[in-house]
């Protein structure tokens, strides 16, 4: 709600969207970092009175820049990687292999490096990952 508000406010006319619909966005924005950091950072960007950008991803992109040092061009080539990986193996017919994470006693029964990571293993990941944060996020509201 933060984010949609801090749009609302300081996107240009032509730039303002309608709300914030998509959970991937927070799902980001909250992976990385802390919420009360993530929360002064909005609040600099409200006392900066900062332009916000045209998509949600921009608040994404301004939390790993302030905060982690990560450029605007390294986190547009992350995720143009990120779409591409993913794009290519969900052309792969087979379901994902077990990751350590998943199935402990299948890997260590294997050689070491003898499983990699597929897009499709990030992607379940990322869903759960996903899971985690809302189910965390309905805990501190109940408080």
């Amino acid at each position: 709600m933060k984010i949609a508000s801090h749009h609302a406010k300081y996107a240009r006319e032509e730039n303002r969207l309608p709300d914030l619909r998509d959970d991937a966005i927070p799902a980001q924005f909250l992976t990385v970092a802390e919420w009360p950091r993530l929360e002064a950072l909005l609040c600099d960007l409200a006392a900066e009175r900062k332009e916000a950008g045209y998509l949600y991803g921009w608040y994404v992109t301004v939390a790993l820049q302030r905060i982690h040092g990560l450029s605007p061009a390294r986190v547009r080539e992350m995720r143009t990687r990120l779409k591409a990986s993913t794009r290519a193996n969900l052309n792969v017919a087979t379901g994902p292999r077990p990751t350590p994470f998943r199935d402990t006693d299948a890997f260590r029964s294997k050689p070491f490096g003898w499983e990699q990571s597929t897009g499709l293993e990030r992607a379940a990941d990322t869903e759960h990952l996903k899971q985690q944060i809302r189910a965390a996020a309905a805990t501190k509201s109940m408080r």
